[in-house]
């Protein structure tokens, strides 16, 4: 599923209230999703061999594990709560990112520290590109960095002054990372309605190429080429090249939480504050299904399309995941559970789903009939959950201080993984 998508990950955030509220409160969680596959996971990633595992946590603390036992391989230590970390491509390296305002490279054999890449305030998110030669950071103070992953070196700054007030920003290569695309959003210092910039950058060059005027806008994606973007304020896509505007939705009342765009990309999906999901004809920007999901007052947090578009997967505050036809706008399953959901996927087959909630439980529930698999049980909410890459096993991560591994024919847990506090996010081993 090759879906991109951005969208608002709900994770432990438990007490409604007003929207712009709950999107301050996942910032502060490090809870957005920016440019993410189909699979509805923040913070935990698919593999190719699940031998280690890779934690972090509030606790300060990244941690590897033998995947088969349990056993705790490597710490890395930060000074303030961990907001996420990755493998580089072939293994060897582990960068983390962390509140104590660095972003860290260590050797992921013997656990040496090789270089601290230092900011002025928390480092939100980090990722390495393909080739593992550059790594791309950017923080709360609306600052975004571009670093040699040789030296530590930084190259150049995309976004380098500071913006008052802010409290979003986010950052991401396109397809071929010959160009950044950027974006800061920021309540002003002095009052008034937030606003934020979108910018595109030249990475060879170190220059910008175009930057759209503040306006409230918090987001905003690459298409799967990288010649078109996604900009959420109104649902929008511009020309990667120019940001000449190409499409705008009919504006709604409410607040949008995500969008997407399906497989080919003839379809573009987005959700509301209010309950509703909408697919408009990413061409003529024609509304072609509106679906509600739950009462009026409930809140979707996130929306993929299956492999085929044929379908949607929603899920809300309401307690449930639904599954539509895309094109009748039919509600053909729902999957409750006993809190808020704050994830769900289909496994690569879509035969399963995996869903995840604030009830302390993930679910798996057959795609076809909507009948419950099994539960597994954590001690507190569960932020996310995902299959390994031969869908033998499931890993998912709880504000209960652990990660787990369970078998994912049988649901048996097979192994806990203890930090001493909220798990924010797991990923497998690249090898």
């Amino acid at each position: 599923m090759t879906t991109v998508t951005f969208m608002v990950q709900r994770a432990a955030f438990r007490r409604r209230g007003p929207p712009w509220l709950l999107l301050l409160t996942l910032f502060l969680l490090g809870a957005f999703i920016f440019g993410a596959p189909s699979r509805a996971t923040a913070n935990i990633f698919l593999s190719t061999t699940p031998q280690l595992i890779l934690t972090w946590s509030i606790d300060g603390t990244a941690r590897v594990w033998d995947a088969a036992t349990g056993t705790e391989q490597l710490t890395f230590k930060h000074d303030a709560a961990v907001r996420g970390a990755r493998w580089n491509s072939d293994g060897t390296r582990i960068l983390t990112w962390s509140d104590d305002n660095t972003a860290r490279v260590w050797d992921a054999t013997s656990g040496d520290e090789y270089f601290i890449l230092k900011h002025e305030s928390g480092v939100l998110g980090a990722a390495w590109n393909t080739d593992n030669s550059q790594i791309l950071t950017w923080a709360a103070d609306g600052t975004v960095h571009v670093w040699d992953a040789s030296s530590g070196e930084k190259r150049f700054s995309p976004v380098a002054e500071p913006s008052p007030g802010t409290y979003r920003v986010g950052a991401m290569w396109n397809a071929d990372e010959s160009k950044i695309l950027s974006w800061v959003w920021w309540f002003p210092s002095s009052g008034g309605n937030p606003s934020g910039t979108v910018h595109v950058w030249d990475v060879a060059a170190g220059k910008e190429i175009w930057m759209l005027p503040p306006k409230m806008r918090f987001g905003a994606v690459w298409n799967a080429a990288g010649n078109h973007i996604l900009v959420l304020d109104i649902p929008t896509v511009l020309d990667a090249a120019s940001g000449e505007e190409l499409l705008t939705a009919k504006k709604l009342r409410g607040w949008l939480y995500g969008a997407g765009w399906n497989k080919d990309e003839s379809r573009i999906s987005y959700w509301m504050d209010n309950g509703t999901i909408h697919v408009i004809n990413a061409s003529s920007g024609t509304e072609e299904l509106k679906l509600r999901h739950g009462q009026a007052g409930s809140e979707v947090y996130g929306v993929v399309w299956n492999n085929a578009a044929t379908e949607l997967m929603s899920w809300s505050d309401d307690d449930t995941t639904r599954v539509w036809d895309s094109n009748t706008g039919e509600e053909r399953l729902t999957l409750e559970h006993d809190a808020l959901v704050n994830g769900a996927s289909w496994n690569s087959a879509e035969s399963r789903i995996l869903s995840w909630s604030d009830d302390g439980t993930a679910r798996v529930w057959d795609a076809v009939t909507g009948q419950q698999s099994f539960v597994l049980q954590h001690d507190d909410s569960v932020i996310d959950a995902a299959w390994n890459t031969d869908e033998s096993l499931i890993l998912t991560c709880s504000t209960d201080n652990t990660a787990r591994v369970w078998d994912a024919a049988t649901g048996q847990q097979l192994s806990i993984l203890r930090h001493e506090g909220f798990v924010n996010g797991a990923i497998w081993s690249p090898r």
